[in-house]
């Protein structure tokens, strides 16, 4: 990608997994399918009752709880999804004086420090404005947790004759971390053969896989990567992904060519042999976010496509709900599957306060209502070592720069 300037386009796939948790939620419309060949109408397992089953709610009363919004706001990061992990929180965006891309970290969503993930270089002739303007030389595309370790990955661009001269090159790159605060940085995949950038990261069993492009590639450490071949990934489009510790992966991945494409779901149990899930009660296009099931976030995959939540503990039976919002970000907490957003379609900037909304369910297809913080807008939220965290924008419109606790 050529860099005329200093900015760069920032996009973000957050894989993350939290504990789940509810009490008795009034029922919603809902519709069950299955991806087999049997009618549609027939009859599943209830989620809700595996979930019972599976793990031990954490006490939580959704018409009680409120958010509170922490301590020094306004040294949080400028903007990103989040992740949460066992030290703590991660989020991936830029800083000035030269937008290099930059990891922030806190152990309690309060107090908030940025590791650079990118070294200064001199921009290509005639690339940016006249003089010699330093600009990073790489940039960070997608995070991900196993819940003990970070991984960033993103693309290098090293601005060296090269490039210069080839405005394409640039080369797929990942950086590892054990707490969140220090950073080891991969050698570009394949030795710097592979021309790309990654849109998705997740985790598996023994290590991590990513996409560059058309092509899955695995890590054992973050730092070595191998390419995999069979991704059914057509496209180049960003992929959107979870994965279960049982090392089930379900990703949203791009199919077909250019002016007919669309997201596919896809799911896989050894990260080799993908199959293609044909039927998610209308969630099995198109599908933004994924929340995998584990043991700290219940039995169930949590899929969102447009207004519509999708959820199946086998991934063959389906249950759908329509949500009265439109989603920002669905996540898994301790406390449930969490989806924020508003109810202004259309409306922009003239939406009112009472339009942003906070949803929880214990198991994708029962959903209550909670307390939204005074948020102009909710860019993430996770769970971590303080409880569930949301960044975002505050009333006064200061993007990414507050922070607030979910009090249950």
């Amino acid at each position: 990608m050529r860099r005329r300037a200093s900015a760069g386009a920032l996009v973000i796939v957050i894989i993350a997994s939290g504990c789940i948790a509810s009490g008795p939620l009034p029922a919603p419309s809902s519709t069950t399918r299955s991806a087999s060949p049997a009618p549609a109408s027939s009859t599943t397992a209830s989620p809700s009752a595996a979930v019972t089953a599976a793990w031990s709610p954490v006490a939580f009363n959704p018409s009680t709880a409120h958010w509170t919004e922490l301590t020094d706001p306004h040294a949080g990061p400028a903007g990103g999804d989040l992740i949460g992990f066992e030290d703590g929180y991660v989020t991936i965006g830029t800083r000035d004086p030269f937008e290099e891309p930059v990891a922030w970290f806190s152990r309690d969503g309060a107090r908030w420090t940025a590791a650079s993930l990118a070294n200064p270089v001199q921009n290509c002739p005639d690339w940016g404005p006249p003089g010699n303007e330093m600009v990073p030389d790489a940039d960070a595309g997608a995070v991900a947790t196993n819940g003990s370790q970070v991984v960033v990955v993103g693309a290098f661009q090293p601005h060296d004759a090269a490039q210069c001269a080839d405005s394409g090159e640039y080369h797929p790159i990942a950086w590892m971390s054990d707490d969140g605060r220090t950073w080891r940085r991969s050698e570009s995949f394949d030795g710097g053969a592979v021309n790309g950038r990654v849109s998705a990261v997740w985790a598996v069993a023994g290590g991590w896989q990513a996409v560059v492009d058309r092509s899955l590639w695995q890590s054992a450490d973050g730092l070595h990567w191998r390419s995999v071949p069979t991704f059914p990934n057509a496209g180049v489009d960003n992929v959107h992904a979870g994965s279960a510790p049982d090392g089930t992966a379900v990703v949203s991945s791009v199919v077909g060519s250019a002016g007919d494409s669309q997201y596919r779901l896809f799911a896989s149990h050894d990260g080799r042999t993908w199959s293609a899930i044909d039927d998610a009660a209308g969630c099995e296009t198109d599908a933004t976010q994924i929340v995998a099931p584990g043991p700290s976030s219940g039995p169930a995959w949590v899929i969102l496509a447009d207004t519509r939540v999708c959820a199946s503990i086998d991934l063959i039976h389906w249950t759908s709900t329509n949500l009265p919002i439109v989603v920002w970000r669905m996540a898994g907490t301790r406390f449930g599957v969490m989806a924020i957003g508003d109810t202004c379609v259309g409306a922009g900037n003239s939406c009112q306060d009472s339009g942003k909304q906070a949803y929880l369910s214990s198991d994708g297809v029962t959903w209550s209502r909670l307390e939204h913080p005074n948020a102009l807008s909710g860019t993430s939220l996770a769970d971590g070592p303080a409880g569930v965290v949301m960044i975002g924008a505050g009333p006064d419109d200061t993007a990414g720069s507050h922070a607030w606790l979910l009090e249950p």
